[in-house]
């Protein structure tokens, strides 16, 4: 479970980032997986919150944090932060602030922010924090690529599972499930929750030939141009968008394999 967190001293602005947070669980359907867990103006609150309401698994459960610097507290955002990292060392922290000029304090003293967002324009803001939630959300399901281990991990059901990217033909958009994609292997297939646009952020060697397609450039057999289909080496297809077919062709041609 992702949890995520909001502390800022200004009333407005607290609510703000709460519609904001809220509205993109919604839209993009994270709800199941993510949650906005605690939104309070006061540092001492939420860290009450988090000691009497721990992470069960430290591995698999992330907290993201929206904070403000200037807190009317004893403790400002950057103290409450090192209090929260204590706590949970692998939180993510994002500041959400009217002083860009205290940035570097977040350096000083190595909180490790995702982000440190200046308030400007309130669109600016909303796109910002929609994509910490998107980053936090897939280091969450460990949808990522490993370039030590040559694997692609994700969850299925409550394990993580890390695929060779050898075996990885293509990943597909499901078909009739919303945010769900579909993992074709070399023998079988996985489903799980996540985006093309997210996985394709994340990993390398593969394309992106069509909207609903992300295929690994070293399994591809073959191309037909006239079908615009993309042979792999297991047998199956992919579809190819018309201005992809050149690229895929060139990559073929250049391919020493």
């Amino acid at each position: 479970m992702l949890r995520i967190f909001i502390c800022d001293d200004d009333p407005m602005q607290c609510e703000k980032i709460k519609t904001m947070v809220e509205d993109h669980l919604l839209i993009e359907n994270l709800d199941l997986d993510t949650r906005l867990a605690f939104v309070t103006d006061s540092p001492s609150a939420l860290l009450s919150y988090l000691e009497k309401n721990p992470n069960k698994h430290m591995h698999n459960d992330y907290g993201l944090y929206f904070l403000d610097i200037n807190l009317s507290h004893k403790l400002n955002g950057i103290q409450l932060a090192s209090k929260i990292r204590e706590l949970e060392p692998s939180s993510h922290i994002v500041f959400i602030t009217s002083y860009a000029e205290l940035s570097h304090l977040t350096f000083r003293y190595k909180i490790g922010a995702m982000d440190y967002i200046t308030k400007a324009s309130h669109e600016e803001v909303a796109q910002r924090v929609r994509e910490c939630i998107d980053t936090a959300y897939s280091r969450h399901l460990g949808v990522s690529a490993s370039s030590k281990s040559g694997g692609f991990a994700i969850p299925i059901g409550d394990v993580i599972r890390v695929i060779p990217l050898s075996e990885i033909m293509f990943f597909e958009a499901h078909p009739s499930a919303p945010h769900m994609l579909i993992l074709h292997r070399d023998n079988n297939q996985l489903e799980f929750r996540s985006s093309l646009n997210k996985v394709e952020g994340t990993i390398q060697g593969f394309c992106r030939c069509h909207r609903s397609y992300l295929v690994n450039l070293n399994n591809i057999k073959s191309i037909d141009t006239s079908r615009r289909t993309v042979e792999m080496i297991n047998g199956e297809s992919a579809l190819v968008a018309t201005r992809k077919v050149k690229d895929l062709m060139n990559f073929l041609k250049s391919d020493p394999g």
